[in-house]
Parts: C-alpha cells; structure tokens; sequence
C-alpha cells in the first residue's frame, strides 16, 4: 500500500474513534451553556486544564514511548506496558498519599474526585496508547466512541436529572475513563499478560530516558494553550474564564482535526524516514496541510459567529470575538507538532523541549502583560503569536535533519488574509459581512485545495 493510501487509512480509522467523539462533544456545548452558569463553568474549566498539567508528570509523557517503541520490532511490547503501567500506578499511589496529607490541613474543593480522575484518566491514557500500538485500530476507535458516549449521557442525566453541577461531570468523566478501561483490557488480553512478566530495568531506563524531555516540553505546550485560563481566572474572574472555555470549545474542532492528521502522520512518517525522497515526500505534505488548515480557518471566521449568537445561551455569546485568533494559534501549534516527528525518528526529544518552551514564556508574557489593557483578548492573542513563533523555529530547526521546503507565499498570505478577516468581523455588527467574506474565502479554499478535493470526489466515483 503506498503512502498516501496508508495515511488516508490510518487517518479514517482514527477519525471513527475521535471525530464522531468530539463532534458530539462540540454539539454538546449549547447544552452546557444553557445549564451551568459562566462562573462554575470556568472553574470547571480549569480543573480540566489542572489534569492536562499534571498529567505528563504523573505519566513522565510514556505513552509516547509507547508508539516509538512499539514500531521498532526490537522491543518487547509486554516490557514496554509493564513498564509504562508500573511507572503510572506507582506515581498516582504517591499522589494520592500527599492529596490525603494536605487535605488535613487545608479543604480542597473537589479535591478527591480531581485526584480519583487524574488517576484513572493516566492509566486509560496509557492503556488505550497500547491498544494503537498492537495496531487494534478497531478496539482503539471504538473505545473513543464508547468513552464519550457514556461522558455525555451521564453528564445530561447529572445536570438535567440529579443537579449536581461540577462533581457530576468529574464523576461522569471518570466512571467513563474505568469503563472504557475495562473494555480495552477484555479486547487486548496482552495487557493483562504483560503484568505478570518481570520488569527489564534496562527498558524501563530506556523508556524514562526517552520520555523525560517530553514532559517539560508538555508543560510548555500547556503554558502556550492552557495557561492563559489562570490569567483570566486571577485578573478578570471565573465568569471570563467560562465565555472564554466555551471559546475554546470551538478551537477544539479544528484541533481535533489536526490531532487525527498527527496520530496518522507521526506512524507514516516514523516508518518513512528513512526513504531516500523524504524531502519532497515531508515538505508536500507539509504544504499541502498547512493550505487545508488555513483556508478552513478563513471559512470558520466568517461562520462562528452567527452560530453562537444563534445557539449559545446569552451569557456565552461573546465567545465568538475570541475565536479567531484561538483558530490560528491552533493551526500553527499543529503545524508545529506536525514537525515533531524528526526529533522523534532521531531520539533527539530534548531538543523539542527549546521551541515550546520559548513559545510557552512569550505566552504568559504577552497574556499577563496585556490582559490589564484588553481583557480576554489578550488571552487568545498570545496563543496565536506564541504557536506562530513556535511555528517558525520548527521550521528553522527541522532544516537541520531533512530539506524542508515551505511555501512561504501561500503561508504569509493566508496568515494576512486571516488576520484581516478577523479584523472586519470584530469591528462590524451585520451578518451580511460576514456571509459575504464567506462567499470568496469558499472559494479560495477550493482553489487552493483542488488536488485534494479531485481525489476525494475520484475516490467517492469510483464506489458509486
């Protein structure tokens, strides 16, 4: 099968597990609006962000090791699950001891079931990484849809039925995280298997070792997506926090796009680079992407708006205004991520940490320097300049691996073409714009992706 036929596979079968997920998810979010208030949604907000900080030291980032190790056939996948599990259950078992310490002296508000579901939720993680890895792409999409399936319908019965707020999603999330669990240890029966061989202390060394560097850079690409709701909840309150979560959520669309791209690109090319065409291979994808991203963010500026003045209960409504630069600040880290995979073929992980970790300073420094001046913009406009400097080394950096060439003038324009749209969106109030820069930003988007587009309708001729 070639690459292009490989990538597509991987891709769709990815987009089963997750899209339909988070499709859900994002459809979700009327619901949300019309029955939490903005402020106990913002704390909940950041209780969510808390776990995706902690999560990468309580895991030390294995489930990456899990991939790369599971590709190279020298390694011993029940070595690897051992390992990565032994080093999860040991650190949640050591922060379950200092939650118990600390609650003595101080009340943490929803401390327990913050803990209960920082836990499971990094052995999941972890289980459900294995899962791809054994390539059970079936049992890996299926269980994504499983998970949020019962997400979702414990959340309507908590809110709509029982009224119990923000311990009613955190109980919800995490019985969803253990039955999901449950389901991935009966359909991959090597997990189990795997916990009663020895631990090789050399694979685990190997293991931490390649892991390590990842979790600082983990925490940099929080500070460039996640920090900014700490800002917002210390100089402007949690109410802000809650428009600006409910922003995010529609950032998260795109996201979830770009994530589904990267779980299929990161396989191909690992597997692919050591191909003699690589260059040309890596920069035409690269191009091609980075078109798809931005012509879509062209056409979700002139849309969203209108969606949530329409759909979203009253207190969300302003979450449009900071949607478009979120957009952006979204498809440079993607593009940037979509970089990563060098680093990766090369074992050079510490070297990712450089670019995310300057990236995650200019963000905070740009947030808490502007926030006083422009209120939650400042938030959503130091994710867009941060991912783009980000972007940016990545590209210098990666020239030291591969010949990457990079249409600048597509990427500029886009970037200016963006920017100007988002612009004359902010500072008018008629629907008739927007519909109108609709129209040319449609027809842009084709233009620019008429290779793909014509493969697409071949492949839907062809089955007809």
């Amino acid at each position: 099968m070639n690459r292009g036929k490989r990538f597509a596979k991987k891709t769709a079968i990815y987009a089963i597990g997750n899209f339909g997920s988070k499709v859900l998810t994002f459809l979700m979010v009327p619901y949300y609006t019309h029955n939490i208030p903005t402020g106990e949604y913002g704390i909940y907000d950041v209780l969510m962000v808390t776990i995706a900080l902690v999560m990468p030291i309580l895991t030390l980032q294995t489930q990456e090791a899990i991939i790369a190790g599971m590709i190279d056939k020298e390694q011993d996948n029940q070595q690897i699950i051992k390992s990565t599990l032994s080093i999860v259950l040991l650190n949640s078992g050591i922060i379950l001891v200092l939650y118990a310490l600390i609650s003595r002296f101080i009340n943490i508000q929803y401390g327990i079931y913050f803990i209960i579901l920082l836990a499971i939720k990094s052995v999941y993680t972890i289980i459900h990484q294995y899962a791809r890895g054994l390539s059970k792409t079936g049992l890996y999409a299926g269980t994504g849809i499983i998970y949020t399936l019962v997400f979702l319908g414990l959340n309507i019965i908590n809110l709509s039925v029982l009224h119990t707020g923000i311990q009613g999603l955190l109980i919800s999330e995490t019985i969803a995280a253990t039955l999901t669990t449950g389901v991935i240890l009966v359909g991959a029966p090597e997990i189990i298997k795997a916990l009663r061989v020895k631990i090789d202390k050399s694979q685990l060394v190997r293991i931490i070792r390649y892991s390590l560097p990842l979790i600082p850079n983990n925490i940099s690409w929080w500070l460039i997506n996640a920090s900014d709701r700490y800002v917002i909840g210390i100089f402007l309150g949690s109410v802000s926090n809650g428009i600006y979560a409910i922003s995010y959520k529609f950032a998260n669309i795109i996201q979830t796009v770009t994530s589904l791209v990267y779980l299929a690109w990161q396989e191909i090319s690992l597997e692919e680079y050591k191909s003699k065409d690589k260059d040309a291979f890596y920069s035409s994808f690269f191009n091609s992407y980075m078109k798809l991203l931005l012509s879509g963010v062209l056409v979700a500026i002139c849309c969203t708006k209108f969606i949530t003045v329409t759909f979203l209960a009253e207190g969300y409504v302003d979450a449009w205004k900071y949607t478009s630069w979120l957009y952006m600040g979204i498809v440079y880290s993607s593009l940037a991520a979509f970089l990563n995979t060098c680093y990766l073929a090369n074992g050079k992980t510490g070297e990712i940490l450089k670019g995310t970790l300057l990236a995650g300073v200019i963000n905070l420094v740009v947030d808490v320097a502007l926030i006083k001046f422009i209120g939650v913009y400042a938030a959503s406009l130091s994710t867009v300049v941060s991912a783009f400097v980000l972007l940016i080394r990545r590209i210098v950096d990666n020239k030291k691996y591969y010949k990457l060439v990079v249409d600048w003038k597509t990427l500029s324009g886009l970037t200016v073409l963006c920017t100007a749209y988002s612009l004359i969106i902010l500072v008018t109030d008629r629907y008739i714009l927007d519909f109108c820069l609709l129209v040319p930003a449609i027809i842009l988007a084709v233009i620019l992706n008429k290779n793909l587009i014509q493969i697409i309708m071949k492949k839907v001729l062809k089955r007809a």
